[in-house]
């Protein structure tokens, strides 16, 4: 008999079953959301936690940073305030500590090899070269405070020569063998302000504003700073007058800007023309003749149709038209009719040998009578070292030792041998040594 299905039965079983099946996939979607949202919580937590770690570490470098930065002398050292827990902390670990280079921080104070420095925010301070600091507050020079002074604003320009700030410019006075003198220059218009390039190294002393022209602390009186300019080293000129600009002082040369011209060797320019006179070093020189004034060649002599003229001063009893120099433009001495003169290289001092005939002068010759000595020099009379007389050598016998380069390595050069010798003495730059043995003299004895 067939099997009779009850269809109603069979209906109830699969709604019970997708109803266990719904229930089940609730409850997977409910685990599959816990476990997102712990693994969110747990990263957020992480993350947090790495945040918190690299802003600690950031902190103690930054502490650390603070103390090398003043160790090693470097610019730009800033204190961020805007923390005041993170301020107060570095103050802790600063309170009393050796920040090497002879600072130290001791109860929040700076002190600089022993020596506090008033007024300095330990904290911000910075060092900025050999002579300027500052800190939050003040500018320091050689580490005492600059009153009136802007640090926000504060720069050094022009080689370290000038400093400024919205209020100032400082100028270094520097002076041989002491530090530099801080002088604070007031009242400049910042709007006009220009620093004046000049037209060779390690020069920049000069600035101008709308009201006047500046050289170092001292002003140029009556510069027009309109048309104020340099022409070459210590000139300058304007639409009215040329002006001598010196290391003490500065002065107006002359009106005649037609006729103005340098004359000089090289960097040498001391002197200068106008259709009047002639000046060195900015002082006018009586009795020159600017028309016929020239150089002779690059030795610091010059001429006129008059006089021999060198450093500025015209030379007694010199003559002009019959000035030269001896044997050849390598020689360091010159005659006229009237004199002989020995200019030394090396310290520029002029020697004028006046007792003997100009005339009769000649360069010795070495012991192979070839090359010639430029500091030695003989007459029929008498022998010079350097223009100085050398007592008792015998000019018709004296020759320069020039051989002995070869053999004990005593002159180094040909043309510049200390060493002469006579038919009885040796002598060493001018000076008889009294040697023992003229034929076999050994000159690595006297050598100094």
């Amino acid at each position: 008999m067939p099997q009779r299905i009850n269809l109603k039965t069979s209906k109830q079983d699969n709604n019970l079953s997708d109803k266990h099946n719904s229930k089940k996939r609730q409850h997977d979607k409910i685990i599959g959301f816990s476990i997102i949202v712990l693994t969110t919580i747990f990263s957020v937590f992480g993350f947090w936690f790495l945040i918190n770690s690299i802003k600690k570490d950031a902190t103690n470098n930054t502490n650390r940073q603070q103390a090398t930065k003043i160790i090693n002398n470097i610019p730009d050292l800033q204190q961020d305030e805007s923390d005041e827990q993170e301020t107060e902390e570095i103050k802790e670990d600063y309170k009393d500590v050796s920040l090497g280079n002879g600072y130290k921080i001791v109860n929040d104070s700076l002190y600089f090899r022993d020596k506090k420095i008033e007024k300095a925010d330990p904290y911000s301070f910075t060092p900025l070269n050999n002579y300027y600091q500052k800190d939050n507050n003040y500018v320091f020079y050689l580490k005492e405070a600059i009153e009136g002074s802007d640090s926000e604003s504060f720069k050094i320009i022009e080689r370290g020569c000038y400093a400024q700030d919205k209020n100032n410019i400082y100028y270094l006075k520097h002076a041989r063998n002491s530090k530099p003198t801080l002088i604070i220059i007031k009242n400049i218009d910042f709007n006009t302000l220009e620093f004046l390039k000049i037209p060779l190294p390690n020069m920049g002393y000069y600035f101008k504003d709308k009201n006047n022209v500046y050289m170092g602390d001292m002003t140029i009186i009556g510069a027009d700073p309109k048309t104020f300019e340099f022409i070459h080293y210590n000139y300058a000129k304007d639409i009215n007058n040329i002006y001598y600009l010196g290391e003490a002082s500065n002065k107006i040369l002359t009106n005649d800007l037609d006729n103005f011209e340098i004359v000089g060797f090289k960097l040498n320019t001391s002197y200068s023309i106008d259709s009047f006179f002639v000046y060195y070093d900015g002082e006018k020189i009586e009795k020159s003749d600017p028309n016929t004034f020239r150089p002779y060649y690059e030795d610091g002599f010059c001429l006129d149709d008059n006089y021999v003229y060198y450093q500025g001063k015209i030379q007694k009893n010199s003559d002009s038209q019959t000035f030269e120099i001896i044997y050849n433009n390598s020689s360091n001495y010159y005659r006229d009719k009237n004199n002989v003169y020995y200019l030394d290289n090396k310290t520029l001092e002029l020697k004028i040998i006046t007792d003997q005939e100009p005339y009769s002068f000649s360069h010795l010759l070495n012991m192979k009578k070839q090359s010639q000595d430029y500091n030695y020099i003989k007459n029929n009379q008498h022998v010079y070292y350097r223009g100085l007389k050398i007592e008792d050598a015998d000019p018709e016998t004296f020759l320069i030792m020039t051989d002995i380069i070869d053999g004990k390595g005593c002159c180094v050069y040909m043309n510049d041998c200390p060493y002469g010798k006579d038919k009885e003495n040796i002598y060493f730059r001018g000076e008889n040594i009294n040697a023992l043995n003229i034929n076999n003299f050994d000159c690595t004895q006297t050598q100094n």
